[in-house]
């Protein structure tokens, strides 16, 4: 009898290979292969080590398929394997890039706080970030950018919900300081 993998979730597929059907992960990372590409892309602002963070994390996800017990969502699995593998390799090369999607934000205008908006380029937001501690560039990438929540946030980079939200508020508190350092150009001035 010919399984019908497209009825089949996600966790469904990884519980499939973990009962042993090989087949179930060949189809669910195919299904989330352009997804994990995204993910190690806004992680990784340089495309050829982002490509070889996805090359890991896939040999991560065989070789630690059958640590999934369903507890959670697939997604929050992969993307904990995928962003972990980013930072062993940005903390390897010691490249500190780091690509945040600004098109979620908006290019033109970013919140850095809930009192002060800076209206800022997007190079500049880029720069900041990459002078921010690493761990909190994820922690508000992940709030800010990807819209998890705090507690998702959490179970991904597998530290308390508290330890999101005080990388989160430090993390803006130095964005902010930084980007008010930075000269008003032309075309930002009101």
């Amino acid at each position: 009898m010919a399984t019908n993998f497209d009825e089949q979730t996600d966790e469904d597929l990884l519980l499939g290979y973990n009962a042993g059907d090989a087949d179930c992960l060949i189809v669910l990372l195919r299904r989330k292969k352009d997804w994990i590409s995204s993910v190690a892309r806004r992680v990784i602002r340089d495309p050829h080590l982002a490509e070889d963070a996805v090359q890991e994390a896939l040999i991560k996800v065989f070789q630690n398929a059958s640590s999934f017990k369903g507890d959670s969502k697939v997604n929050t699995w992969l993307y904990r394997v995928v962003t972990n593998t980013c930072i062993d390799l940005l903390r390897k090369s010691e490249k500190y890039s780091y690509d945040t999607n600004l098109d979620v934000i908006g290019s033109d205008a970013v919140a850095v706080s809930s009192e002060v908006e800076l209206k800022i380029e997007s190079s500049d937001l880029y720069e900041a970030l990459e002078a921010i501690p690493t761990d909190q560039k994820i922690a508000i990438v992940l709030v800010n950018v990807e819209g998890y929540s705090v507690d998702e946030a959490s179970k991904i980079l597998q530290v308390s919900p508290g330890t999101i939200k005080s990388r989160c508020a430090r993390g803006r508190a130095e964005l902010k300081a930084l980007l008010e350092k930075k000269p008003a150009k032309n075309g930002n001035q009101e």
